[in-house]
């Protein structure tokens, strides 16, 4: 497949907001699904089996060409293309603005900002690939989870 600069554009603005290599080319498929190379389909004398262990094959194929393709609009990967660099910085700043607040000084902001930071790690926990940031996340979140009670028990 190859990659327009729509294509390229999205990837950018998904590495901007955290997202990993998996989560970015989950994305990419659902938002570009019609962009998406499509199976050849079998001929009708061909069995069911071999139907599905070739879409199979064709799935494991779109997502690894998709790994090699957009894996470099993450700005840690040393073939970043420059010109990308003020689409990622900008990106990145507006998803971060969401995250933070002016202020923490009443206990309705603190439990705020609170839970915007549980949102945050809970959707890494759901897309940790390996045990141990599994349990990194896990332990994160259950720590913020008593810090939001303990702030709404204060009130």
């Amino acid at each position: 497949m190859k990659l327009e600069e729509k294509h390229r554009e999205y990837a950018v603005k998904c590495y901007a907001k955290f997202m990993n290599n998996d989560a970015t080319i989950a994305a990419f498929k659902e938002k570009f699904k019609d962009d998406l190379p499509k199976p050849v389909p079998l001929q009708p004398q061909d069995g069911i089996e071999q139907y599905h262990q070739e879409v199979e094959k064709h799935k494991r194929n779109i997502r690894n060409q998709l790994y090699y393709q957009l894996r470099r609009y993450n700005i840690t990967h040393h073939e970043f293309p420059q010109k990308y660099r003020e689409l990622f910085n900008e990106t990145r700043n507006e998803y971060l603005t969401c995250y933070l607040l002016e202020s923490i000084d009443t206990d309705e902001a603190i439990t705020k900002e609170l839970s915007i930071l549980y949102g945050f790690i809970r959707e890494r926990l759901f897309q940790s690939i390996n045990s141990k940031s599994s349990i990194e996340n896990a332990k994160l979140a259950q720590s913020l989870l008593h810090s939001i009670a303990a702030v709404k028990k204060g009130k």
